[in-house]
């Protein structure tokens, strides 16, 4: 085989010598354009599968699209959580009872009034005021979320219209 001047056998980079070569790969690993060292951390299946699990049709969607949808989920299951613990915290788990059944668990057909009522043992007004306050208290709790992560009006808006319609 004929000689080549300045190769190396093994295709090395002829600039470093080979006792380096374990130095200029850490120092190359900390570079920007190769993730500037930064830690993944996985995502476990179980918890991407829920985020991802909306009941939409992924292979029409962007992932951009399909990103929001999971945020708004989490954004949404995190603001429920919160409602539950304020509302127990206060001592008004009913109210979070007659949320849950009549908005969160309704799929098609959401029940009455009068059913919930009759559930839970309250009266129909009971029921309505119960829902009413739970409501406007948990559409607060995404109010104040979104605060913490938007910055200036307009992504303000445009956020709380992505979560909670126009």
């Amino acid at each position: 085989m004929p000689s080549v001047r300045g190769a190396t056998p093994t295709g090395a980079c002829p600039s470093i010598p080979p006792a380096r070569y374990p130095t200029a790969r850490h120092r190359d690993a900390g570079r920007l354009k190769r993730g500037g060292g930064v830690h993944f951390v996985e995502l476990p299946e179980a918890a991407g599968a829920e985020l991802l699990d909306l009941g939409l049709d992924r292979q029409q969607l962007t992932p951009e699209q399909i990103f929001d949808a999971g945020w708004n989920a989490a954004v949404m299951a995190s603001a429920f959580a919160r409602l539950e613990a304020r509302l127990r915290a206060e001592g008004r788990e009913r109210h979070f009872e007659v949320f849950r059944r009549y908005d969160l668990e309704a799929e098609s057909d959401a029940p009455s009034y009068g059913e919930v009522a009759q559930a839970l043992g309250l009266s129909i007004p009971q029921v309505k005021h119960a829902l009413l306050e739970a409501r406007k208290l948990v559409r607060q709790i995404i109010v104040d979320m979104v605060r913490t992560y938007t910055d200036g009006p307009d992504e303000f808006a445009a956020e709380l219209g992505n979560l909670l319609g126009p």
